[in-house]
């Protein structure tokens, strides 16, 4: 349930592969389930928000299942679902890092940081930002694929003995974020977006929390010139229940609820401002 770049790292290893995309409803998750009974699946790649929600979903329907291992990519693993994972199907968790498309390297058991091979992937550092290029992914040739993290590297020889250098991540600059049911959203798709409607929205605060486990609260807290009618309000959801694809299906599979707010808004600049503040569990 992960990006390309995980199927084709997986397929060069010669795994047995089951590939699964967005589930939209109960039944599929079922279904999930029963592959994994059904072929003895030992293995789930998927992303942390996501396996929140089976979590959830087996623990609301009674459901077994049993795993040995879950890998994570695309947004950071917390020690609390990490401890949940091995309390609820008796899996250890692995981390990766990066977006499942790039897949860059993998957690070190024994220091901090994650190792990559520099034969597949480059990393290079820019004003304490990471710049991620894939080399040999068919199916997603990557270039310069700008995930706008902060971070440092060291070459050195690691303590575990592996000579593989290491990337360290001192935090996300929230070039972009992760919802419930794998969407990922630019803030250049909400900008766009706001500046399609006639309301003059001068800034905008977005913030994430958690509204159920698997379901993620979006509050759009938006600055104008002059406080804007029902009717306004009720046309500017609808254009952001449209964000993208994506986002449009996990908002009618009720993964996302959305709420707007508006301030008269004191900012003077022509370019609108846009805040992202990220409140969930597994974020912090």
């Amino acid at each position: 349930m992960a990006g390309p770049s995980v199927y084709e790292a997986l397929k060069k290893i010669n795994c047995t592969i089951f590939p699964i995309g967005l589930l939209k409803d109960e039944n599929e998750i079922v279904s999930l389930f029963s592959i994994i009974k059904k072929h003895k699946i030992d293995t789930l790649i998927t992303i942390p928000s996501f396996m929140d929600s089976l979590l959830f979903f087996q623990d609301k329907n009674n459901v077994k299942v049993s795993l040995k291992r879950v890998v994570t990519s695309g947004e950071f693993l917390s020690d609390n679902l990490r401890d949940r994972i091995l309390k609820k199907i008796n899996a250890h968790s692995y981390s990766t890092y990066a977006s499942s498309e790039t897949f860059i390297g993998y957690k070190c058991e024994y220091a901090e940081g994650y190792h990559y091979d520099k034969e597949h992937v480059a990393i290079s550092v820019k004003e304490n930002k990471l710049l991620f290029t894939v080399y040999d992914s068919d199916l997603v040739p990557i270039y310069k694929y700008y995930l706008g993290d902060n971070g440092y590297l060291d070459n050195s020889q690691c303590s575990c003995g592996s000579k593989l250098p290491r990337v360290f991540l001192t935090g996300r600059d929230k070039n972009i974020f992760n919802l419930s049911g794998a969407v990922t959203v630019y803030p250049f798709q909400i900008k766009e977006c706001l500046d399609k409607t006639n309301l003059k929205i001068k800034e905008c605060n977005l913030t994430i929390s958690d509204s159920k486990p698997g379901i993620d609260k979006i509050i759009f807290n938006v600055g104008l010139e002059k406080i804007a009618s029902e009717k306004d309000l009720d046309y500017l959801e609808k254009e952001l229940e449209n964000l993208s694809l994506d986002f449009s299906d996990v908002y009618n599979q009720k993964l996302v609820d959305i709420e707007i707010k508006q301030f008269i808004s004191e900012h003077l600049g022509n370019k609108m401002i846009l805040n992202v503040f990220d409140e969930r569990e597994y974020e912090k």
